[in-house]
């Protein structure tokens, strides 16, 4: 037999015993469920609910004395005449820390969504264009934004109406009234 048809039989086999092991595992029944949601309590409840998993009230204790030691954000308690399902969808949503103070709490998420929406184009006038000895331009517009070009060529003069539009993923293109474009950032 080659290797990887071994690799192929090992793979279906290992997943068969996964699978037997999950069907023979007791399932927890909806009255069950249903019993340890009843209960008003939280730590009764969540006693219940870790008799229903299987775990002893020993590793439930050590469970709930590390997570009372790590910080999270404070959960709102649930609105008067709510049911538990929507105070569950309460917690869940608050759990992400929101201050935005705290920059390492906001790390990998996608920045806020601006409160004044940025407009989909700018037309303005060029009043200046300055170049370096690299050969890179900025542009001085007549709004009082400085935009940098990533190519500049000679069509790029002062008194030129240009326009400058979103283009993908964050970056912005500038188009010159002889319909040549060029890739532009701001930069003041």
């Amino acid at each position: 037999m080659s290797n990887t048809r071994q690799g192929r039989v090992c793979l279906f086999f290992g997943a068969l015993v996964v699978a037997l092991r999950a069907a023979v595992a007791d399932p927890v029944s909806s009255a069950e469920l249903a019993r340890c949601a009843a209960v008003s309590s939280p730590s009764e409840r969540l006693a219940c609910y870790d008799k229903l998993a299987g775990r002893s009230p020993r590793e439930s204790a050590a469970a709930s004395a590390s997570a009372a030691q790590r910080p999270s954000a404070a959960l709102p308690s649930a609105p008067t005449g709510t049911t538990s399902t929507s105070a569950g969808a309460a917690a869940a949503a608050t759990i992400a820390p929101t201050t935005a103070s705290d920059g390492a709490g906001r790390f990998g998420l996608p920045p806020p969504p601006p409160t004044v929406p940025e407009p989909p184009k700018i037309e303005a006038r060029v009043t200046r264009v300055n170049a370096d000895r690299q050969g890179n331009a900025t542009l001085i517009l007549d709004n009082g934004q400085t935009w940098a070009v990533q190519a500049p060529d000679q069509w790029l003069q002062s008194g030129d109406q240009v326009t400058i539009r979103q283009a993908a993923l964050g970056s912005y293109l500038l188009t010159t009234p002889a319909r040549h474009t060029y890739r532009v950032h701001r930069v003041q």
